[in-house]
């Protein structure tokens, strides 16, 4: 077990390094090498223990789609998933690097954006929707090129050799890192990144980058306006472990007409990141070929992004300074892959029907960490997919013919939605700015006019899962006619309302469909919960299953949380499956009143087609029965209740951690003396069935996780998540719902952690 203990000592993950071995295979040097072996194994589990994917940071790099330009253009990339980021982010990371400014970003009209990236078999390609109300797009030399960071550019952290089976298993094998000097390969590892000082030719473990482009009035202007540049003329670069810059780019940069919002589109071979990258002898580096990747249908990459903002004219190049808005919540990217927060899914454009998907995490045990009340803490593993007026992939719709520009910008109103699930629930969050956001009570009678006004709307087609997404009601989908005892078939143009569609079997307007359009307005609700947030539950929820059914929905509940400064708000929804099944219409006049609609039950896999409407209204002295309200949404299509096809995103249920019954207890010293240092005991007992003890001390406040991985990496449970005051904890774990095996158990506090092992033998 001395192996063991040295690897779970409080020791960064990122600085575990593995040997290159010279074997002379005497027995003595083979038992070397097969310790040497387990410790690296070992090590490879804890970090992956460290860093597991979760559902937030799943994303769809469409492979071999539509052919890209570099001219500036957008229309090109309609076959892409674009990332919102904004300071709202749910999840990301805001960098100052100006220790001067304590807010750099005054709100998303200052500096937003949107990401996508695209691959065929030779390049990878970047775009970007930029909004930036002092755009510096000024010219620089190339001599400058590796202060390109502090300056306005975009940048990716790729971990291009990172792509096992497993998604959280990179550098599973060797990936034949060669040094040119010996012709030796360097076996593959986990903290590999290269920088001299840092590593050298004998410990290089890995080949990714780091990468950016500055964006600037560049020489050239093509037909349509857009700056261009190729070659050497692109003012990029490999960053600092590296030092190179990247050959055999292009980049183009065309500004609207309003001066404040820009479209960036930058090539980059793959043939640019391999080979001999460092061409300076004395460099260490120079030793190194780097491989040619090539992508392939089913890769998974991890990778980050800087977007990045600089509102200092007269700033000296040479220094530091510019504001950044992070994908992910981590500082060192370039340590290891795992801080990376994204995980970048390549998938044919052949196999899929669009690239925009949501990740909706799935808890087949129950989401028992929700709790219905604004706070979107217990929502930090879901995938938070944003919208604002300047999304390249949207659709803005304005009511009021008289409101010729019904946003003014995402400042006015933008946002992030996400959606989670257990067996018998479905739940949405969402975080919304808005400059004037009009909460006046809508009168339970007027809950049919909830469109009409603020409101959160889905669509949804429970109902359209199959293999291949953009096929919906290919098959039969059991809805009975109880007057007939007869199962309507599948199809496409299936949405039901009165005057529209009947339940006659035979008829050519014949309902083909149970999915639903569903919304729930936003207003102060009478109950104020100890956070602040206005909630109501059942008939108290103003909402509504529109037109076409016409129905309220029961047994829902909803919280609103507003921010301090009044200009963003956080809603919960959650609406029980049972809800949207039955008889939904009991008016026995309305021929839909025999239909029944299934009970939907979500599983492991399933795709769902739905889209989203995000609601604004400025009108704080409207008739709320009147239309007139500006909506923003996910898709670009119009009638979506007639087509789930037309529906512009995909939701992808995807099973999550276990969210496993514990309980927590704080235990007080007989002295009174708090903890002095941070540490994680051992539980017992060990092997245990199925309930175990675990004990820590916390010896700060802190934010506090203790996380359960299996021998894969996978996170299979969360214990602990939240604040801590110092102290000694006990937490009881129940492992009624896992499997025997061995187990690893994380303690993360601030920037302490420590890992443990436990079996489980049942």
């Amino acid at each position: 077990m001395t192996i063991f203990r040295l690897f779970l000592s409080k020791r960064k993950i990122t600085s575990l390094k593995t040997t290159r071995f010279h074997i002379n295979k005497t027995p003595e040097n083979l038992m070397k090498l097969a310790n040497s072996l387990l410790a690296l194994l070992v090590m490879l589990v804890l970090v992956n223990v460290a860093y597991a994917q979760t559902t937030s940071n799943m994303y769809v790099i469409t492979l071999n789609g539509q052919e890209v330009t570099i001219d500036g253009d957008a229309s090109d990339w309609t076959d892409a998933q674009f990332i919102f980021m904004s300071q709202d982010m749910p999840h990301g990371l805001y960098i100052d690097t100006d220790g001067e400014n304590e807010e750099f970003l005054s709100g998303p009209d200052d500096f937003s954006g949107y990401i996508a990236m695209k691959m065929d078999m030779d390049n990878m390609y970047f775009a970007a929707k930029i909004r930036d109300d002092l755009p510096l797009i000024y010219d620089r030399p190339d001599s400058l090129s590796s202060n390109l960071f502090n300056t306005e550019h975009m940048g990716f952290y790729l971990g291009l050799y990172d792509i096992g089976d497993l998604n959280e298993s990179p550098h599973s094998e060797t990936i034949n890192i060669i040094d040119s000097a010996t012709g030796d390969t360097l076996g593959g590892g986990r903290t590999y990144r290269v920088g001299p000082g840092t590593d050298d030719s004998e410990s290089t473990l890995g080949a990714d980058y780091q990468i950016g482009v500055h964006l600037q009035t560049y020489g050239t202007e093509l037909d349509n306006g857009a700056f261009y540049a190729e070659g050497d003329d692109v003012v990029n670069h490999n960053y600092g472990y590296l030092g190179v810059d990247i050959a055999n780019t292009e980049v183009a940069i065309l500004l609207d007409e309003d001066g404040t919002t820009y479209f960036a589109e930058w090539k980059v071979p793959f043939a640019s990141l391999a080979g001999q990258l460092v061409t300076d002898t004395t460099n260490t580096l120079s030793r190194v070929e780097w491989p040619l990747y090539t992508p392939t249908d089913g890769d998974v990459i991890p990778f980050d992004i800087d977007l990045t903002d600089d509102d200092r004219i007269s700033k000296d190049l040479g220094t530091g300074g510019n504001d950044f808005l992070r994908y992910g919540t981590e500082g060192a990217l370039w340590l290891n892959s795992f801080r990376m927060s994204g995980r970048g899914h390549v998938r044919d454009a052949a196999t899929i029907g669009r690239a925009n998907y949501m990740f909706g995490l799935y808890s087949p045990n129950g989401a028992d960490d929700i709790e219905i009340d604004g706070d979107l803490s217990d929502w930090r593993e879901a995938h938070f997919v944003g919208v604002s007026q300047d999304t390249p992939a949207g659709i803005y719709i304005d009511t009021d013919a008289n409101n010729d520009e019904f946003l003014s910008g995402p400042d006015d109103f933008s946002g992030f939605v996400s959606i989670r699930m257990d067996n018998d629930n479905m739940y949405v969050a969402a975080k919304v700015r808005d400059d004037l956001p009009v909460l006046y009570e809508l009168p339970d009678s007027s809950s049919s006019v909830v469109f009409n006004t603020e409101h959160l709307a889905l669509y949804l087609g429970l109902y359209d899962i199959m293999d291949l997404p953009a096929s919906p009601h290919n098959g039969t989908i059991n809805i009975i006619d109880p007057a007939t005892g007869d199962t309507l078939g599948g199809g496409r143009h299936y949405r039901v309302r009165p005057g529209w569609d009947d339940i006659s079997a035979d008829s050519a307007n014949a309902t083909l469909g149970p999915d639903y359009q569903i919304g729930v307005h936003v207003q102060a609700y009478g109950t104020t919960l100890d956070n602040g947030a206005f909630y109501a539950s059942g008939d108290e929820v103003v909402n509504h299953n529109y037109g076409y059914l016409g129905v309220d929905i029961p047994d829902n509940e909803v919280a609103i949380l507003f921010s301090e400064e009044g200009d963003t708000y956080n809603i919960e929804w959650k609406v029980p499956f049972s809800s949207l099944a039955g008889q939904l219409v009991a008016d026995t006049s309305n021929t839909l009143s025999m239909v029944e609609w299934p009970l939907f039950t979500p599983s492991e896999g399933a795709v769902i087609p739905f889209d989203v409407d995000m609601t604004d209204d400025d009108r704080i002295s409207k008739d709320p029965t009147e239309g007139g309200n500006d909506f923003l949404r996910f898709g670009t299509a119009g009638d979506l209740w007639f087509n789930t096809s037309n529906m512009g995103w995909r939701l992808e249920v995807t099973e999550g951690p276990v969210i496993n019954r514990v309980s927590i207890e704080e235990i007080v010293a007989e002295d009174g003396e708090l903890p002095q240092s941070f540490s994680l005991d051992q539980n017992y007992p060990n092997p245990f069935n199925p309930t175990t003890t675990i004990e820590f001390d916390v010896s700060v406040a802190t934010t506090a996780t203790l996380k359960v991985y299996n021998l894969l990496g996978q996170e299979v449970a969360t214990l602990v998540d939240g604040n801590l005051q110092p102290s000694r904890y006990q937490v009881t774990f129940d492992a009624s719902g896992m499997t025997s095996g061995i187990y690893f158990y994380r303690l993360e506090a601030g920037d302490q952690f420590e890992v443990r092992k436990m079996v489980l033998l049942k």
